[in-house]
């Protein structure tokens, strides 16, 4: 059984707002210095999330990419590690996946190639963000998730910005997601493309169901050439020119096509990605194993007392 992939795909609604869209793309367009495809490097921090699945026959499958933001922790968009419920509109390509509850996950971090280099360390935990809900019609889509490593990896960590991403800026996508077919065979080598920040009344229009229309702490990104993210991009990370990583993606209209894409801004998650691990603390634990006295019979002292 193969995974399928993830991406939060939005029907089209309106055939002349898609029309509007490319026009707004084409007006901004400019290929100087733009390369999308393949890369032999990226910036600090990006993740492939590969789940296994014994009782359904799954190892090592590719499913989402994420980010790298300290070394034990990784996040991602929360709809990689949740199940999607039969009532949740649209995204029917999920339908049919294992249970959350029969997978494990790992990451391999350091390496541009999915399959191989780098290292490969273990998920032993995963939260999604509270207010998350496969979309919700009022309030944040939430659409991030934290994933807590076995053990510290060597591979140095992504720069989370603390600004937002603004419209005009131009960001880079890195994702392992297919160039066309979402339900092609994802490339074993990283890729990047370029997208530009727009309005956000862009990703607001009638092309957006109600309840995955964008919301105050995303940004909206699109491309004029057709190129954006895929299923597997999700969570995929958009870094600025200057290296940070800025945003993750959520989910996209007409997914793997001329179109534009709702991502979660990670300066505005930045307390849900930086907040520590809850751990019970050292002297605790030690004073819970320290062995009680035990307690003298009434009207007699313990020796060397009095």
């Amino acid at each position: 059984m193969r995974l399928r992939r993830r991406l939060l795909a939005i029907g089209v609604t309106a055939a002349s707002a898609a029309t509007a869209i490319t026009a707004l793309l084409t007006s901004h367009h400019d290929p100087q210095g733009r390369v999308d495809g393949p890369v032999a490097s990226a910036p600090p921090g990006v993740a492939a999330i590969l789940a296994d699945a014994p009782e359904f026959g799954i190892r090592n499958q590719f499913i989402c990419t994420g980010t790298l933001v300290s070394p034990q922790r990784v996040i991602t968009a929360a709809h990689c590690i949740d199940d999607k419920p039969p009532s949740a509109a649209g995204d029917s390509h999920l339908q049919g996946n294992p249970p959350i509850s029969a997978m494990t996950f790992k990451v391999r971090v350091g390496s541009v190639d999915r399959t191989a280099g780098g290292e490969l360390v273990t998920v032993k935990s995963h939260s999604r963000h509270h207010g998350w809900d496969w979309g919700r019609e009022g309030g944040a889509m939430d659409d991030i998730a934290r994933l807590e490593l076995q053990r510290p990896t060597w591979t140095e960590p992504a720069e989370v910005a603390r600004e937002v991403a603004t419209p005009g800026q131009r960001v880079e996508l890195y994702g392992w997601g297919p160039a066309r077919d979402p339900a092609g065979e994802p490339p074993a080598i990283l890729h990047r493309t370029e997208m530009l920040v727009l309005d956000t009344t862009a990703c607001a229009g009638a092309e957006f169901r109600p309840s995955w229309a964008i919301t105050e702490n995303e940004s909206c990104t699109g491309h004029p050439d057709g190129a954006g993210p895929c299923a597997g991009d999700s969570g995929g990370t958009l870094f600025t020119q200057a290296g940070q990583a800025v945003s993750s993606t959520s989910r996209s209209h007409g997914m793997c096509r001329k179109t534009v894409s709702a991502n979660t801004s990670l300066p505005q998650y930045r307390p849900f990605i930086v907040e520590p691990v809850a751990r019970r603390s050292r002297l605790a634990v030690l004073l819970r194993r320290r062995p009680r006295a035990a307690r003298a019979p009434a009207g007699c002292h313990r020796p060397g007392t009095r």
